[in-house]
């Protein structure tokens, strides 16, 4: 978000935890963290039977780490940032919570199957986008807030996507839905990422080196018309590899996004921010993209890189790494406490670049490593959670 405002900490547990999109929404993240890599793991290793769903074991996986971990995510920081962007109240109360049991009806949903319709199992799905959506168009409309549309935009290709992730279970195709959703879904959660990136990593930046090195200090390169051009060819990416998966010129175009995405950032002055933890990890996150659309490019044009080295790049490096580390800036400056991260954030943004540090060495060399990354993670949320789930659920500070 583009600045951090504390809320109002109302009184009472559970008025307090509903009033503001960050408190419950990061809390389901973490939740998600632990419970589906955990469950996963135990799942390869045999300990524990798959999910009773309608999705075999790799599709729920994947969908509940794209839709289910990164969706509570980027929900609980859009609600927070667009009362910032609009001046408007944040979203809270009954209309936060209906959101939430969307949420959670949609985990609960694939994970068991209860004999619903492919219809009804779709639309309970994509009920949690649906009214995100709904609830950030209103927010931007009534505030004539018509910067932030194409972020409504890119909710809107969200619930499109989950909603074609499950076309092939009720409408015969010709082709896999699941894996062309996932594919996108990923390519296009990068797109936000990189919309978001660029403007609060330059920002806080700046700020924290003028705070550092004087008012005088050149600020980092702010949006101009080569951000846009990185952007959009990020969004030829999505369809490319959505539609032509393994061709040349899908490749082509994620070795020359990535090398875009690396010269996009250098921009942004990274290597003057290692002192502050909570700047460093936005830079060290956001080069994570980078890097797995070059490791995307390669497995694509090659036979020497599997693929899930850039998916694992992307997944847990950039859209964990920067969960992990907006999360943690949001939750403090949220709750009008000092911008700090701590022995115990600081642990796990260092776990869980090490994490997937680990996961795609794994990928790129053969290695069976999946359940020592597995572990560097759960590590990383587990600190998380220590160190933020009391201030996500207790008031702010005075």
């Amino acid at each position: 978000m583009d600045s951090e405002n504390p809320d109002d900490s109302p009184e009472g547990l559970v008025s307090r935890l509903f009033s503001y999109g960050f408190r419950p929404l990061f809390l389901c993240t973490v939740l998600a963290a632990l419970a589906f890599i955990g469950w996963w793991i135990a799942i390869l290793e045999g300990i524990v039977p798959p999910p009773n769903s309608v999705l075999n074991p790799i599709a729920w996986h994947s969908h509940e780490m794209m839709f289910g971990f990164a969706g509570s995510a980027i929900g609980g920081f859009l609600l927070t940032a667009v009362a910032n962007w609009t001046k408007r109240p944040p979203v809270h109360g009954i209309q936060l919570a209906t959101l939430v049991a969307c949420w959670m009806l949609a985990r609960v949903s694939l994970a068991y199957d209860f004999g619903l319709s492919p219809l009804i199992l779709t639309l309970v799905d994509s009920s949690y986008f649906i009214l995100l959506s709904l609830l950030m168009a209103r927010e931007v409309v009534m505030a004539r807030n018509f910067r932030n549309l194409g972020v409504i935009g890119i909710l809107i290709v969200f619930t499109l996507l989950n909603i074609t992730f499950h076309l092939d279970r009720w409408w015969d195709v010709p082709f896999d839905t699941q894996q062309r959703s996932i594919r996108a879904m990923l390519i296009v959660i990068c797109i936000l990422l990189s919309v978001i990136g660029g403007r609060i990593i330059p920002a806080f930046t700046g700020n924290w080196l003028r705070k550092n090195y004087g008012p005088e200090v050149p600020a980092p390169v702010s949006s101009n018309g080569f951000d846009t051009f990185v952007i959009l060819m990020t969004v030829v990416l999505a369809i490319s590899w959505m539609s032509l998966p393994m061709y040349w010129l899908t490749g082509c175009i994620a070795v020359a996004t990535g090398m875009l995405h690396v010269m996009r950032q250098l921009r942004w002055q990274p290597g003057r921010t290692w002192k502050d933890p909570l700047v460093v990890v936005l830079h060290v996150g956001y080069a994570w993209i980078g890097i797995g659309f070059l490791l995307l490019g390669i497995s694509i044009l090659t036979s020497v890189m599997p693929t899930s080295a850039g998916i694992h790049s992307i997944g847990v490096g950039a859209i964990a790494g920067l969960i992990l580390a907006v999360s943690s800036r949001a939750a403090l400056g949220h709750t009008n406490r000092p911008l700090h991260a701590g022995a115990l954030a600081s642990a796990a943004f260092l776990l869980i670049n090490l994490a997937a540090l680990v996961r795609v060495g794994a990928s790129a060399l053969g290695l069976d490593l999946i359940v020592p990354a597995a572990a560097l993670w759960l590590l990383a949320f587990i600190l998380f959670s220590i160190r933020f789930a009391p201030i996500l659920v207790g008031p702010s500070a005075r």
